[in-house]
């Protein structure tokens, strides 16, 4: 399983920083190993990688973080979706957290 968190709060992202957040401070995803390999074989790390100078994979934790990235990254996964041909379940919930990031000013974080 792979999980994938954002703080609601800015507090609670210097605490998740020091390990001390607390869950109902933070919004987690689990990705099944199905989704994560349907969302790797597709490119969306890829293109998120290459479009944020991000590194996310597999057995690797990362972040993105700020306004200008967590904009872009929503940006990145709406036209993944809107351009989607199959089931679009993964880049949703991908999508929802990238969303609640930028709202919160927080970030996405990834815990592969």
């Amino acid at each position: 399983m792979k999980y994938i968190v954002v703080p609601i709060s800015v507090i609670a992202m210097r605490r998740l920083d020091y390990d001390r957040a607390d869950s109902a401070e933070l919004k987690k995803v689990t990705l099944s190993d199905d989704e994560f390999l349907h969302l790797e074989q597709a490119g969306v790390f890829e293109e998120i990688n290459s479009k944020l100078n991000a590194w996310i994979a597999d057995y690797e934790d990362a972040q993105i973080v700020g306004a200008v990235a967590l904009k872009k990254l929503c940006e990145i996964l709406a036209a993944r979706i809107s351009n989607a041909k199959g089931d679009t379940g993964a880049l949703e919930k991908l999508q929802g957290l990238a969303t609640l990031a930028h709202a919160k000013r927080t970030g996405v974080f990834f815990y592969f």
